[in-house]
């Protein structure tokens, strides 16, 4: 305070200096005071006004940012915040009320902030807000045994043809085609892994259509092996002889008189070496060397007749062969001939 001896008061502030004070100036009698604005502290000349910073103590009541200005202050908030209408406080903006954020899926609000992020089977991408399509089976082909097809935003197992689910979903098992309508086969069906296969009875081919089959005509090739008449039958074929002949017990073979014949030689003594070498050294014109020896003596004595065969018969037939290969035809007998050859 400034004191001034007068008769009469004098009101300083009303100079043109405002008593020299910097913001407001008070008069009193004998006397005046300098004071200042709110925001302002009066200096310790008692004249000028200095800046109060408001932030400096207690953040100035500010709950996030304060701002010191001459002779004031201000409060604000961080992103994700909005002052509230006192002024001091902040309150959490919800940005997924707004268009989700911007998020392209799943929008969740955090204190000052949100996060996007996507659902099952998509990946948010670089820029924190779309989504994309997570191809599973790229990676261990997602768990499934055989198949994995991506989907958008998802993927599904399959198993390849004979084969079906085990039942999670993932894991595959083999089909057993043939439990089921014998897997279509006509005849014989074979399971095999991830498949099955029909097959046929001796007899029978496959044919084109992998299912049915085919009766084989065996006599088509070969005459079926038999040295007569082959009769082709379902599933099979049958050798026979014509007259004068009977089958052999190797069912292909025809025996006719010339194996008769010739087994009488044998029984009755006559070696074969014997038989064939005069055979083969004969110069009868019938028994010319071209052919093999037992051959040339089948063709001389393979005279088919509905006549019985007797023992008579051979012996005449001996007795022709004789002329050709002089054998000792007195060695012909009976004697210990079994009897079917008699």
């Amino acid at each position: 305070m400034h004191l001034y001896l007068s008769n009469a008061d004098i009101d300083e502030c009303s100079a043109a200096d405002h008593g020299g004070c910097a913001q407001t100036c008070t008069n009193a009698i004998g006397s005046f005071y300098c004071s200042c604005e709110l925001g302002y502290s009066l200096n310790t000349d008692g004249f000028f006004c200095d800046d109060i910073d408001e932030c400096s103590t207690e953040n100035g009541g500010c709950d996030q940012t304060c701002t010191n200005t001459i002779g004031s202050f201000y409060c604000s908030c961080e992103l994700g915040y909005s002052l509230n209408t006192d002024g001091f406080f902040c309150d959490d903006i919800d940005e997924c009320s707004t268009e989700n954020g911007g998020c392209q899926q799943t929008c969740t609000n955090l204190m000052g902030g949100f996060q996007c992020s996507c659902q099952d089977g998509y990946g948010l991408n670089s820029d924190g807000i779309t989504c994309e399509d997570t191809d599973e089976c790229a990676s261990v082909n997602s768990g499934c045994d055989q198949i994995c097809t991506n989907t958008i935003g998802s993927f599904y197992c399959s198993c390849e043809p004979g084969y079906s689910f085990s039942g999670n979903g993932f894991l595959c098992d083999d089909d057993d085609e043939c439990s089921s309508g014998n897997g279509g086969c006509e005849q014989t069906c074979t399971n095999l892994i991830g498949s099955f296969e029909c097959s046929c009875q001796d007899g029978y081919a496959l044919s084109s259509d992998g299912l049915t089959c085919d009766d084989v005509n065996e006599c088509a090739s070969a005459n079926g092996g038999c040295e007569q008449t082959c009769t082709n039958n379902i599933g099979s074929f049958q050798c026979s002889c014509g007259d004068g002949y009977s089958l052999n017990g190797n069912g292909f073979t025809c025996d006719g008189k010339h194996i008769f014949v010739l087994g009488l030689f044998y029984a009755y003594g006559f070696d074969e070496a014997e038989v064939t070498t005069k055979a083969a050294t004969s110069t009868d014109p019938k028994l010319t060397t071209d052919a093999p020896t037992m051959e040339r003596l089948k063709d001389l004595i393979d005279q088919p007749t509905d006549e019985e065969i007797s023992i008579e018969n051979v012996i005449g037939v001996v007795a022709e062969i004789n002329n050709l290969i002089q054998l000792d035809t007195t060695k012909v007998s009976t004697d210990g001939v079994p009897p079917e050859l008699l």
